[in-house]
C-alpha cells in the first residue's frame, strides 16, 4: 500500500508540475521538478513516453508549440537526471535491505 502511495504521490507532483508548465505558475513548476528528484517515477514515465512515441508525433508537437500534456514528452531525459535515478534506487534498495535484515522472518 506504501508503495502505490509513493507512486501516486510522484505522479501527482509530475501533473502539478505539468500544470505550473501550462499555466506558467513558477511554484508549481518547482513543485514538479522538486517531486520528480525525490520520486523519480513521473521522470522515468515520461522518459519511456518520449522513447516510444513515434518521432513524427514529435516533430508535430514542437511544431504547434504544445507543451502542457501529461501523456507527451518533449525531450529525453538528461544523463545527470538518469544517473541521479540510478544513485535513488540504490538509496532505496540499501535502505530495504538494511530493513529487512533486522526483522525476523
Amino acid at each position: 500500500m506504501i508503495g502505490v502511495a509513493v507512486f501516486g504521490t510522484g505522479w501527482l507532483a509530475g501533473v502539478v508540475g505539468t500544470l505550473g508548465t501550462t499555466l506558467n505558475v513558477a511554484a508549481l513548476r518547482t513543485v514538479g521538478q522538486v517531486g520528480r528528484f525525490l520520486l523519480p517515477t513521473d521522470g522515468l514515465w515520461h522518459a519511456a513516453i518520449y522513447y516510444l512515441q513515434p518521432r513524427s508525433l514529435i516533430a508535430q508537437e514542437l511544431a504547434e508549440g504544445r507543451q502542457g500534456d501529461p501523456f507527451y514528452a518533449q525531450g529525453a531525459p538528461s544523463w545527470p537526471y538518469l544517473l541521479w535515478v540510478a544513485c535513488w534506487f540504490l538509496i532505496v534498495l540499501i535502505g530495504a535491505v538494511a530493513s529487512f535484515e533486522r526483522r525476523e522472518l
